[in-house]
C-alpha cells in the first residue's frame, strides 16, 4: 500500500507540474521583456519539455534545503548534534551523501542540457537561418533560449529548496531554542550549494552558444 500510494504521488506530480509550469509562464509573461516574454509563451506553449528538463534539478533544491540542519558551523544546533556522536556520524553521513548527490546530479542534468542544446540547435538550424535573415540579433536569440532553460530550473529548484529548508527547521530547530540558531547562516550555507549548481546549468548555456554561429556560418557558405 506505500509503494501504491508513493507511485500515485509521483504520478500526480508528473501530471500536475507541467500545468504549474504553463500557469506560471503564462503569469510571468505580462512583465516587461522581449526575450522574457518569448521565453514564457515557449514554457506556455509546451511545458513537458520544460519539466523533463528541471524536474531533477527542482529535487537537488529540496536536497540543498535539507543541507540547513547540517552539523556544520559552531551554533546552538551543530552543539547539540556533536554532543551525541551516534547522531553526529549520521548527520555527517547524510549531509555528505548530499553534497555527493548534487554534485553528480548537477553534473549528469548539465550533460544532458548539453546534449539537448546541441540536438535542438541543429534541429532548428533552419529557424536559426531565417530569424538571423530577418535582422533578429543573436543575443536575443541567446536570451530567450536560456529563460526558456533557466526559469523552470530556478523556480521549481528554489521552490524546492524552500520546501526542504522548512521540513529540516521543523524538525530539528524545535530541539534547541531558536535564538541560538544561525538560521540566516545556515540558510545562506544551504542555499550556496544551489546556487553553483544554477551557475552550473547556466554555464552549459553557453558553452553550447558558438554552435549557434557555426550554423549560421555553414549556412551562409551554402547559400
Amino acid at each position: 500500500m506505500v509503494i501504491v500510494v508513493m507511485f500515485g504521488m509521483v504520478m500526480s506530480i508528473n501530471l500536475i507540474s507541467p500545468f504549474i509550469l504553463q500557469l506560471g509562464a503564462h503569469i510571468m509573461s505580462l512583465f516587461p521583456g522581449n526575450a522574457h516574454f518569448v521565453a514564457c509563451q515557449r514554457v506556455a506553449g509546451n511545458a513537458r519539455p520544460a519539466w523533463k528538463r528541471s524536474a531533477a534539478i527542482g529535487f537537488f533544491g529540496y536536497l540543498a534545503g535539507f543541507l540547513v540542519a547540517a552539523p556544520l558551523g559552531s551554533d546552538a544546533l551543530a552543539m547539540v548534534l556533536n554532543e551525541d556522536p551516534g547522531m553526529n556520524v549520521v548527520f555527517k553521513d547524510i549531509s555528505t551523501g548530499v553534497l555527493l548527490t548534487l554534485i553528480f546530479g548537477f553534473t549528469l542534468t548539465t550533460m544532458s542540457i548539453i546534449l539537448g542544446q546541441v540536438s535542438g540547435i541543429f534541429e532548428d538550424k533552419e529557424l536559426i537561418r531565417s530569424l538571423d535573415l530577418m535582422g533578429v540579433p543573436r543575443g536575443f536569440q541567446f536570451r530567450s533560449g536560456a529563460l526558456t532553460i533557466m526559469g523552470p530550473v530556478v523556480g521549481l529548484s528554489f521552490f524546492g529548496f524552500l520546501f526542504g529548508g522548512s521540513i529540516a527547521a521543523l524538525m530539528f530547530f524545535s530541539s534547541v531554542e531558536q535564538s541560538d540558531v544561525d538560521v540566516l547562516g545556515r540558510m545562506l550555507m544551504a542555499f550556496g550549494f544551489l546556487a553553483i549548481g544554477w551557475l552550473v546549468t547556466l554555464l552549459a548555456i553557453v558553452l553550447v552558444e558558438p554552435l549557434r554561429g557555426y550554423v549560421l556560418r555553414t549556412g551562409g557558405r551554402k547559400e
